[in-house]
């Protein structure tokens, strides 16, 4: 009976542990206005937007209130999870509420997938815009000098799904998705610029999902009556989205086996 409560200890501890080890990307009430362009080439006269040829996007957030934290992870295949309480939602077309977005009360998975951000040394980003002109950014607690431009790399599961799942939009990515997004990024005060090149990713892009929502061709989608290559509106998100360590789900996977073992020893 020891053995059985010591081990079950050991696992309750090493769960414990895992719950919080690994990655961590938290949106502290991260608020404001964004334009997405750049995705499509405008047709004058409300006609569809058609798609260009550089795969390349704008998304401009202004605005800003709130705060960011991004643990940048090693490269390695993970299970990513939305933390009960995370929410996120954008609103495009002026009517009150939310068009697209999503809510996890008791927490959910969003899949899992390889993902490796390279171009980078930075391994946490802090960008804090609370308080009007008062933004600061720290790269791995170092603080920089506004503006500040970086670049980084997005490959696999953390280029599309992951971020995908932050607004909702995972459910108009469809097939597997492979390869890299480059990802470039300017921060100024209380505003954030993010270019974003999907060359080199193959399978279901932004831009795509973008020139839909823009022409209103996706089913239960509000549409957009301008069709001009551009989406606008605002945004707000808050909680934290988690890849545990595969070396700590690994210890918990241990401590499982462990009881497992003393219970069939008793059994014996």
């Amino acid at each position: 009976m020891k053995k059985i409560a010591l081990a079950l200890g050991v696992a309750a501890t090493l769960g414990a542990a895992s719950a919080h080890a690994g990655y961590t990307t938290s949106f502290a009430g991260l608020n404001g206005r964004f334009v997405i362009d750049q995705f499509g080439v405008d047709q004058p006269g409300a006609s569809l937007t058609l798609p260009d040829a550089d795969q390349r996007f704008r998304i401009s957030l202004t605005n800003l209130n709130g705060a960011v934290s991004i643990q940048v992870p090693t490269a390695g295949t993970y299970s990513a999870q939305a933390m009960p309480g995370f929410a996120g939602g954008i609103d495009y077309n002026g009517v009150p509420g939310f068009d697209l977005g999503v809510t996890y009360p008791q927490g959910a998975g969003l899949g899992t997938g390889y993902i490796s951000v390279t171009n980078t040394s930075t391994r946490l980003i802090n960008m804090n815009f609370n308080g009007v002109n008062a933004t600061t950014l720290l790269l791995d607690g170092v603080a920089q000098t506004l503006d500040y431009t970086g670049h980084l790399t997005l490959s696999g599961f953390g280029a599309t799904t992951f971020f995908a799942s932050l607004f909702g939009l995972n459910g108009f990515l469809t097939g597997p998705v492979s390869g890299s997004v480059d990802v470039a990024y300017t921060v100024r005060q209380d505003a954030l610029e993010v270019f974003i090149d999907e060359t080199n990713l193959v399978g279901t892009k932004f831009e795509n999902i973008f020139l839909a929502l823009d022409n209103g061709v996706i089913p239960g989608a509000p549409a957009d009556p301008l069709k001009n290559a551009r989406i606008d509106g605002v945004f707000a998100v808050n909680g934290s989205i988690n890849v545990p360590e595969p070396g700590s789900l690994a210890l918990l996977g241990l401590g499982l086996a462990t009881c497992l073992t003393l219970r069939r020893r008793k059994a014996v």
